[in-house]
């Protein structure tokens, strides 16, 4: 039987830093055979995506351009944690930059690593309540606009079965979102 064991890290050299990432090679010792293996891995700032329902039931979505599936996605608001910034204010500020609503305080249903193979970073899920609109989206980068949806939270179960949002970080949100049997009424 095999067990996994940590590998020991020998040097750490930075390949390149972009606009909201940097890629670090870093070798590892294999405690296996002592070899050194490279490993590329991608290091930015945590993240945060904001599950908004309203009174009536709704969840606020959103539709932006993504470069990577080269299509337009659907989403929930999100987006990175500011150096020294709290994840809960971070996701606060995200859901108003990104939306123009606001709502009860922030509540954290869950954390994830994205990719633990090549990135160094968190995402963090929350639940902000009660959200209304308090002004309109004030979109933060060259890159970023988004269209508001709203969807009734029993309606976002069968967008992900039937394709319609794919994007994982997403999907696992709506994951501890419904795993919770006191969200339950909201279905």
């Amino acid at each position: 039987m095999h067990v996994a064991k940590e590998w020991k890290q020998i040097k750490q050299k930075r390949k390149g830093s972009f606009r909201v990432f940097d890629v670090d090679e870093i070798t590892y010792e294999n405690p296996r055979n002592g070899k050194n293996v490279p490993a590329f891995l991608i290091t930015c700032r945590n993240w945060v995506n904001v599950i908004a329902t309203t009174r009536s039931g709704d969840v606020i979505l959103i539709k932006q351009f993504r470069f990577g599936s080269n299509r337009v996605e659907l989403e929930i608001p999100g987006g990175t944690i500011e150096d020294g910034e709290d994840p809960a204010r971070a996701a606060s500020r995200e859901l108003l930059e990104e939306t123009g609503f606001a709502g009860d305080v922030p509540e954290c249903i869950g954390q994830v690593n994205p990719n633990p193979a090549l990135h160094r970073h968190s995402c963090y899920t929350f639940w902000i309540k009660n959200v209304v609109k308090k002004n309109d989206p004030e979109f933060d980068g060259q890159d970023e606009y988004c269209e508001l949806i709203l969807e009734k939270v029993s309606g976002v179960k069968e967008l992900i079965k039937n394709g319609t949002i794919t994007h994982a970080l997403v999907i696992d949100a709506f994951f501890w979102f419904f795993c919770d049997p006191g969200r339950r009424g909201l279905e």
